[in-house]
């Protein structure tokens, strides 16, 4: 009797399955989702923090609120080519011979997929060293969070609500499913460490001083990834044995939505020269912590790589969001000129004073500068010089293309990819043209996921050209959409 009931309950739940099998296995919830196989509830994540409130002078977003956003999986094919990755494979060193071939990344923000401000799961597939892993077909650990996290943290959307009639981008801050435990009105975060194992992506948002102890306010995002060793990055990337390593700094942004920059002095001539000292000569300290990494690299054989110049991040769409000459404007028109100092003010950072004082929308007697009567300070100005940054630009750029050479790294050029970018003109090789709009983030500095791959795209031919292989270009429309 007992084997009849069970054959007949096997012989109900088979025809059940056969006649609407999704809706068995799958949950009919609007908030449940499937995430790499994990069923993921949409979580609140408001106990954590103040969400839509920035109270940092430094950190300039206009947030109008939050919102809650669902995770968008990333639907592309990869390439199925077989790539000979032997002709990059280190066969010298022990640890590495015979073993499967491991291809790491070091940099900033772009190489680790930031985009609308934030770092999280979604950017981390798109950002172009997990696009070329997968058209290369290599094993790539990205450090992502636990999918039910998948929002990360620092993450922004668009919104078009406008109260001042300003210039400058509102946002909505994202406050679902997030990857830290709080976060404070300052834009701190106490992020979730990462459990996930072997990393292979070690970029990160953050400034990226190569031998400063790992922070949570300097390196939120390689925070996650020291556990409670107190460590540099160059000690945390040093640990990992690998066959070819992606370095992309200077190309990123800070935690604040701020561009970042070297904090290094530029040694243009490279390893040429360079000593190594900390003394000071002609009132500059002669020390790159960037060259001493990059001389530890140099000291192990048959490693090999790819680099790349740095963008003109003044020409970022986040630079020119307010002009010079709109704030000019404004201030002639209600016979305030000397509010703005014609001799150090060089550009306009869109901060929310910033966006009151030209917003349509603002009363006079409400408008930042005016109504107290005081000057544009630092706070809402810069007094970098384009001439003065591209002098900069220029000997960063000449000391990563010196290092590269002595290396026999693949160097892109990426400087020259943004110009092209900025001017408009750059055509993708599935001929879509690339300009401000759709090459850029909504947080004007870093790129969409279509900015993404065509950095991929630039890397495969770079890489190609230089090393002898026949990696396949990706297709960028698709990821128009993303």
């Amino acid at each position: 009797m007992r084997t009849k009931i069970m054959i007949t309950t096997l012989l109900a739940a088979s025809l059940m399955l056969s006649c609407n099998p999704k809706e068995i296995l799958e949950p009919t919830d609007s908030n449940i989702m499937i995430i790499d196989g994990d069923t993921v509830k949409v979580r609140n994540d408001k106990a954590q923090g103040n969400f839509g409130v920035n109270k940092s002078r430094w950190n300039f977003r206009i947030l109008y609120g939050d919102t809650i956003l669902k995770y968008s999986p990333l639907n592309i094919s990869f390439s199925t080519k077989k790539v000979n990755i032997e002709k990059i494979k280190n066969n010298v060193d022990p640890d590495l011979k015979g073993k499967p071939f491991r291809m790491i990344v070091v940099g900033d923000g772009v190489a680790a997929g930031v985009r609308d401000g934030g770092y999280f799961n979604e950017g981390l597939e798109t950002s172009f060293p997990n696009l070329v892993a997968k058209q290369m077909g290599i094993d790539f650990k990205q450090p992502k969070f636990e999918p039910s996290d998948f929002n990360g943290f620092g993450r922004a959307i668009y919104t078009n609500k406008n109260y001042t009639g300003g210039p400058v981008p509102k946002f909505v801050e994202v406050s679902n499913n997030t990857g830290y435990t709080k976060k404070d009105d300052m834009g701190n975060f106490e992020l979730k460490p990462y459990i996930g194992g072997r990393v292979d992506n070690f970029a990160s948002i953050g400034s990226l001083n190569y031998d400063v102890e790992i922070d949570t306010k300097m390196h939120p995002g390689l925070s996650r990834l020291k556990g409670n060793q107190k460590i540099s990055p160059i000690d945390l990337y040093l640990k990992e044995k690998f066959d070819f390593i992606i370095i992309c700094d200077n190309v990123g942004m800070l935690r604040n939505n701020q561009p970042s920059f070297s904090h290094d002095i530029n040694f243009p001539n490279g390893f040429e020269g360079y000593k190594n000292i900390i003394t000071r000569s002609s009132g500059q300290p002669q020390y790159s912590s960037r060259l001493n990494f990059l001389l530890k690299i140099k000291e192990r054989k048959e490693v090999r790589g790819v680099m790349f110049t740095a963008p003109n991040f003044m020409k970022l769409p986040y630079f020119n969001w307010v002009t010079v000459d709109e704030v000019k404007n404004i201030l002639n028109l209600y016979g305030k000129s000397n509010l703005f100092d014609i001799y150090s003010i060089k550009k306009i950072l869109p901060t929310p004073k910033i966006d009151s004082l030209v917003g349509k929308n603002v009363n006079m007697n409400l408008k930042p500068f005016i109504s107290e009567n005081k000057k544009i300070d630092i706070f809402n100005a810069s007094q970098n010089d384009e001439f003065n940054v591209l002098s900069s630009i220029g000997n960063s750029n000449s000391e990563t293309r010196n290092v590269a050479k002595s290396l026999n790294f693949a160097l892109v050029d990426l400087f020259s990819v943004y110009e092209a970018v900025f001017a408009g003109k750059y055509l993708t090789h599935d001929g879509i043209i690339a300009n401000v709009e759709n090459f850029f983030s909504k947080d004007g500095m870093s790129p969409s996921a279509f900015g993404q791959v065509i950095i991929a795209n630039e890397t495969i031919k770079t890489i190609n050209a230089h090393y002898g292989l026949d990696i396949e270009l990706l297709p960028t429309r698709p990821f128009l959409l993303k």
